[in-house]
């Protein structure tokens, strides 16, 4: 196929997107609009209320205490916050720890019984608040929004192709996408432990 024809069926494509994306809802275009600090808070408070649904949170006022104290006393170490820092243990054996958007902080149960020190609950709790501060999960969706968006138009490229291209473009499209994602993801979690 000549690459004019190509070049002018990608443009379609592009036009299309944007035609159907103009008359979508408003919620549904905000898909594409920036994660804001206050959509994080929202984003943040409906996880927790969701999580609560399937996990057991520790609800302990001595933990859950000296639990707070170590965060915030790290929060107050990153300077002024846009969010409040919620610090919760989950009833969980496996060894991890993470941070939702708007402030939330959670660490497993499993993850806290293998520490022996104080040391190490603040180095993986300050870990987890650079995340939060730095928006690394509001970036990622961010970021996500525009792979989706080149995720489409690639396989909408594949199928306006057709042939023996549209698989490979397909798949192309596909591990590009992914691709960029965990290169993000490792750069987040460089930058988290280094900060």
């Amino acid at each position: 196929m000549p690459r004019s024809t190509w070049g002018r069926r990608l443009w379609i494509v592009f036009t299309v997107i944007c035609f159907i994306t103009s008359l979508l809802p408003s919620p549904a275009r905000s898909f594409f609009g920036e994660l804001t600090i206050e959509k994080e808070k929202q984003l943040g408070e409906e996880f927790f209320l969701q999580l609560q649904q399937y996990f057991n949170i520790i609800h302990d006022p001595f933990l859950n205490s000296y639990l707070n104290a170590v965060g915030q006393k790290l929060v107050q170490q990153v300077g002024a916050q846009p969010f409040d820092y919620h610090f919760s243990i989950i009833e969980d054996p496996s060894l991890n720890a993470f941070a939702v958007p708007g402030g939330y902080v959670f660490l497993n149960t499993g993850l806290i019984q293998l520490m022996d020190n104080e040391d190490e609950l603040a180095g993986v709790i300050a870990h987890e608040i650079t995340h939060i501060h730095a928006r690394h999960i509001a970036k990622r969706m961010n970021k996500a929004k525009f792979t989706t968006i080149a995720s489409l138009i690639g396989g909408l490229a594949a199928v306006l192709m057709g042939g023996a291209a549209a698989g490979p473009l397909l798949m192309g499209t596909q591990a590009a996408s992914e691709s960029a994602m965990l290169k993000y993801s490792r750069d987040d979690e460089r930058e988290a432990d280094t900060l």
